[in-house]
């Protein structure tokens, strides 16, 4: 039986969305996100186990799963294993494994896998500051980075809401952050390749994806060198929206994210 649901929530900590090292691909980064969905936060599987179809995993990685379930196996298998760095801004280094076991039932729709006890913590624990979000919109994102930023700042912006009366929703971040959380550290060594492949995919991805908000990036410089990024997001107003700076219903701004 499927634990998967179009209505489900992808839920995880806010560290494990803002301090792991995505060094992950598009598929194989949905793909865990897609498996995170069918946790039930409130009934937790003893065997940390959730199952999905085969057809339903399909369906929402889209064209990414090049038509066909042996790729999807193959994705699936090397998932398995996979670690990810976590930075806990201490002098250590976590590194987690995120699944450790994937069952693909020949004979039938259903695919099972086995999360790693010590990643359930940011999946399940949800005492500490957390971020949810609908799983569809994982279909909606069509990159690695344009989920990864999505995450970061939606994250950031719940998390202001929360605590502030009139949230700026601007957000900066360092370059050495920035190339932590996206896995480019040793990737687009040049801010043009970077700038390119990371943020102007990131920015069209968001603001083109009919998501709660809409962003934009600027960049901040110390002599030549690029240093930081400032993000700033808005309220989405409309699905017709892909601008940042053309809203379609002011009225709407007011609202939450």
């Amino acid at each position: 039986m499927s634990d998967f649901d179009i209505n489900n929530k992808v839920v995880q900590t806010n560290e494990l969305v803002r301090e792991a090292n995505w060094t992950l691909d598009t598929v194989s980064l949905k793909l865990f996100k897609t498996l995170v969905s069918c946790i039930n936060t409130l009934d937790p599987p003893e065997d940390n186990t959730v199952s999905i179809s085969k057809k339903e995993l399909y369906d929402l990685l889209g064209s990414d799963s090049k038509n066909n379930y042996d790729y999807l196996k193959n994705k699936l298998r090397a998932l398995q294993g996979t670690t990810i760095k976590l930075h806990d801004n201490t002098e250590e280094e976590a590194y987690i494994t995120l699944i450790t076991k994937t069952v693909w039932r020949k004979k039938e729709n259903i695919v099972s896998c086995t999360f790693n006890e010590e990643i359930m913590p940011y999946l399940i624990e949800m005492h500490a500051l957390f971020l949810q979000y609908e799983v569809g919109n994982i279909k909606k994102i069509d990159t690695k980075y344009g989920l990864i930023l999505y995450e970061y700042l939606l994250s950031m912006a719940r998390q202001e809401q929360a605590t502030a009366t009139n949230p700026k929703y601007e957000y900066k971040i360092s370059m050495k952050r920035l190339r932590g959380l996206t896995g480019t550290e040793k990737k687009y060594k040049l801010f043009k390749d970077f700038e390119k492949k990371v943020l102007r995919n990131a920015e069209q991805d968001i603001n083109t994806a009919g998501v709660e908000y809409l962003m934009r990036y600027t960049k901040n410089k110390i002599g030549r060198s690029i240093e930081a990024i400032t993000f700033n997001i808005r309220v989405r107003t409309s699905i017709l929206e892909d601008k940042f700076f053309e809203i379609k219903n002011p009225n709407l701004m007011d609202q939450s994210i």
